[in-house]
């Protein structure tokens, strides 16, 4: 088949790759001038299948109401919510209820427990190079409560056979020697499974193993529209020319809405920006062992970099102050 993907983020490559492999011939079309050159550029390294888990959670108003007025809040609203903000939120409050977070937490960790392993074949398969670390990750709690509040994730990591350690204090700062025993620091947990990587790396060492395998990269060229034939795609319209396909791959994160919902395909979904800093080490420098996962700030501290909390709000490459100190400061 001839398949068209829409977008040369980590979904998109990884995507070409896995339709390559199975023996179709593959066009990319990718806005950038290179691959992941959105959010796979500046992602928080973290390859992390425990600890994924639903953003909608139990006590989510009384949270959010609490960040409103915090100095360095994980989620900052910009702005007056408009229609589509005020949906989302809607339907994330709807979605708040411990069984539907339980019940989204197992599927989460199910299907990035899948991702990972595919990439680890993947990595062993063509030893692709992208500053991996297999060395686990670590939750670390400032207030015993945290702790308490973290068994409902344990039980369902439990559930599923992922394997975890309860860290006490001096536990937490004799793994991680580089956390400040002033930190205010009371334990954590290890997740033994979960790695570090490079997110933009990884994208861009793929696509070049894509290319030279036959995929057919065209940078430099926004998707505009899908061309739709008797309820079928037939092709898509970039940059001005037309390109024929039997199947096409829509993998543009946020900008997805606009290219699907035309043609009646619903994509609830809302634009949320992340911050990350990364900072360059000297080579005589001791980071993190892996990742430190701060619960307090939402902040992670990967050997590679550290992202902080997320702001919602439209779909635009402008940057907040607020979140970039919140970063600084965990």
């Amino acid at each position: 088949m001839r398949i068209v993907v829409l977008g040369a983020g980590v979904i998109g490559v990884t995507t070409a790759w896995y339709l390559a492999e199975a023996g179709h011939q593959v066009t990319v079309i990718e806005k950038n001038t290179s691959a992941g050159h959105g959010t796979s550029y500046a992602n928080a390294a973290q390859i992390s299948p425990a600890l994924s888990s639903p953003w909608a959670f139990p006590g989510l108003i009384g949270k959010a109401a609490s960040w409103i007025f915090a100095k360095h809040a994980p989620l900052i609203v910009s702005r007056m919510p408009d229609l589509a903000m005020s949906q989302f939120l809607w339907r994330m409050w709807r979605a708040s209820s411990l069984d539907q977070y339980l019940a989204a937490k197992r599927n989460m960790v199910r299907l990035a427990e899948y991702s990972r392993d595919c990439s680890d074949l993947l990595r062993a398969e063509i030893g692709i190079k992208y500053d991996g670390r297999q060395k686990g990750l670590i939750v670390a709690f400032r207030e015993a409560a945290q702790a308490e509040g973290y068994k409902r994730d344990l039980a369902v990591l439990d559930e599923l056979g992922v394997p975890h350690r309860s860290l006490g204090r001096d536990d937490l700062l004799g793994l991680e020697p580089n956390i400040d025993p002033t930190s205010g620091v009371v334990g954590g947990v290890l997740l033994e499974t979960d790695q570090t990587g490079d997110c933009f790396l990884f994208t861009q060492a793929l696509a070049a193993e894509c290319a030279a395998r036959g995929v057919n990269f065209l940078y430099g060229q926004a998707a505009e529209k899908l061309l739709i034939e008797r309820d079928k795609v037939i092709g898509v319209v970039a940059g001005g020319q037309t390109i024929e396909a039997d199947a096409v791959v829509v993998a543009l994160g946020v900008w997805s809405k606009g290219l699907l919902e035309p043609h009646g395909i619903p994509v609830p979904i809302y634009p949320v920006k992340g911050y990350s800093l990364t900072i360059d080490a000297r080579s005589d420098a001791v980071g993190p062992v892996s990742t430190v996962s701060d619960e307090s700030m939402k902040v992670g501290i990967p050997i590679l970099k550290t992202a902080s909390g997320s702001a919602a709000r439209r779909n635009s490459p402008d940057m907040i102050s607020r979140g970039r100190r919140s970063a600084m400061r965990g």
